[in-house]
């Protein structure tokens, strides 16, 4: 679905709203985190402005896709746009970064979509059940890699390199979203370094945390 199409339906949800549930401008622009110019912008309809200029950037019609279309958790604007802008320099540049914010404030929801409006980019979920092996497994399957027959730390390094080689061989640099990697222990990291420093600034590589990653970061015990 292109951003024209998925602002049709949330100008009609918006809309439905103002009708069925007898809510107000003001009040639909608090719901959804926007000015009331916005907003009425909003209910009319107006993607695009008489001069040529846009009313709301793709970044912002994803997040009203997701607040009013999808039902998901709303999440401040602010942090929407930073946490896209972030996503787009990992990605245009090849970096890695590094994201932590306290549980049920949309970290999980921001990201998802976002990964599904740009190409090449893969969200992956972390569990505390995973293991190293797991965690490598994931990132090789969400990719659509081959399977590797193989067992401990042989089927981590054919993987790892098989990830390495698929980086190289696309036209436009990878983004990996890694979310809840605060969950996963050392040797997780270890084999993270191992990937970022094999594609030499080819693929970009987010990771998402609660605050428990950056105290992690700070006693040493997740150096990347």
């Amino acid at each position: 679905m292109n951003i024209q199409e998925k602002f049709i339906k949330i100008t009609n949800e918006a809309n439905r709203l103002k009708e069925i549930r007898k809510v107000n401008v003001k009040a639909i622009a608090d719901r959804l985190g926007i000015e009331r110019t916005s907003a009425y912008a909003l209910l009319k309809g107006e993607l695009t402005r008489k001069n040529g200029n846009r009313n709301f950037s793709d970044a912002v019609i994803n997040k009203l896709y997701s607040q009013l279309i999808e039902k998901a958790a709303p999440i401040d604007i602010t942090s929407f746009q930073f946490l896209n802008g972030l996503a787009s320099g990992c990605q245009a540049n090849g970096l890695m970064a590094v994201v932590t914010g306290k549980a049920g404030v949309g970290k999980s929801t921001t990201l998802k979509y976002v990964c599904n409006s740009r190409e090449n980019a893969y969200y992956i979920l972390c569990n505390h059940l995973d293991s190293t092996e797991d965690f490598i497994s994931k990132i090789h399957g969400a990719l659509g890699l081959k399977e590797v027959i193989a067992r401990g730390k042989k089927k981590r390094k054919l993987m790892i390199e098989a990830i390495i080689d698929f980086t190289y061989r696309q036209e436009s640099i990878p983004l990996l979203i890694l979310d809840d990697i605060h969950h996963l222990g050392t040797a997780v990291y270890q084999d993270l370094k191992v990937l970022f420093d094999g594609t030499e600034n080819m693929l970009g590589i987010l990771l998402i945390g609660t605050p428990v990653l950056e105290e992690t970061s700070k006693n040493g015990q997740a150096m990347i």
